[in-house]
């Protein structure tokens, strides 16, 4: 979606949006929840994450900029991202 995440807790919808309005997200390409609960998107501009309900940029430098379509996480812990 361009227009954001929205998280449904079973009863209600809430719209998720990022939390410096400067930070476009883009299209969000997929979602990951890693072994310690964080929750990560794949967007068109990079890796971003919720925090406090909010979208987060998540600043990797050795990451190139541009869509990321996929992130997972190996049983020891390491992170591998698909990009572009």
């Amino acid at each position: 979606t361009d227009e954001g995440l929205i998280k449904f807790d079973g009863r209600t919808f809430k719209r998720i949006v990022t939390k410096n309005n400067n930070y476009n997200v883009g299209e969000i390409f997929g979602i990951y929840i890693d072994n310690k609960g964080q929750i990560l998107l794949s967007t068109k501009y990079g890796v971003a994450k919720v925090v406090n309900d909010e979208i987060e940029e998540l600043k990797i430098a050795e990451l190139p900029k541009g869509f990321v379509y996929n992130i997972n996480q190996d049983n020891t812990g390491v992170y591998w991202i698909a990009t572009e």
